[in-house]
């Protein structure tokens, strides 16, 4: 697959266009077992854009999931992506060096994006504004809750730009100047929650300040009153 695929709901945007824009329908993807593998360049598996809303499940089986921007649980323009596995040990972008940020649990622009895992040893690839991350009033979500995963995060931070590239995965949102719309006035919330297993954290890059996941470890992130973040680990699901 290359785009819009894999369980994606997707609509016509023209604002900015010919102003005849078209409400996304919905986009469904349901596996019920074996090991599979998906492959898709971006938004694609549980991925919803404009008014659009996408669902991937995969009900068993040890996966592979490849991906690019608004994949794996994410949503853009008033949409709602979910992605979720419910067992197996599962590989999201390991070894994908294409893969850069707003993917596995992001959303952006009033819109709602959710990644979860329900049980297996997985192992993710990460790198900045993933992972449970919003952009513009927007609530986005990485829930594992089961398992020993292993997270390998790269942070590349770009200081030259404020928004996707500084900011760094896992519980964390971006933040914009004002813009004279409803935005200015709504959160953007990211959310990352591992709620059993012993996990490890490799990460490389520079070292956030705020965001600096371990096992058995809580961090909040918050750039401006409407820019907030969480991450929670736990060894034992409650």
């Amino acid at each position: 697959s290359v785009a819009m695929s894999q369980g994606c709901g997707y609509g016509r945007r023209a604002d900015i266009g010919d102003g005849h824009s078209l409400a996304g329908g919905y986009g469904v993807l349901v596996d019920g077992a074996g090991n599979d593998r998906y492959h898709a360049t971006a938004w694609s598996q549980g991925c919803g854009y404009w008014w659009g809303a996408g669902f991937l499940e995969d009900l068993g089986g040890d996966d592979t999931y490849r991906n690019g921007k608004y994949s794996s649980g994410a949503a853009a323009h008033f949409a709602i992506g979910l992605q979720s596995d419910l067992s197996g040990n599962d590989r999201y972008n390991v070894a994908n060096s294409a893969v850069m940020n707003q993917f596995q649990g992001h959303a952006r622009d009033g819109s709602i994006g959710l990644s979860i895992d329900g049980d297996g040893n997985d192992r993710y690839h990460l790198v900045r504004n993933c992972g449970g991350s919003a952009d513009l009033a927007s609530i986005g979500m990485l829930w594992d809750r089961r398992g020993n995963d292993t997270f390998d995060i790269t942070f590349a931070p770009d200081t030259a730009q404020v928004g996707w590239t500084d900011t760094p995965a896992l519980g964390t949102a971006t933040s914009y100047p004002p813009a004279n719309s409803f935005r200015d006035d709504i959160d953007a919330i990211g959310m990352f929650l591992d709620s059993g297993g012993r996990d490890t954290y490799n990460w490389t890059g520079p070292v956030h300040h705020t965001v600096q996941p371990r096992n058995d470890a809580r961090w909040i992130w918050r750039r401006d009153p409407h820019s907030k973040g969480v991450g929670v680990d736990m060894s034992v699901q409650p």
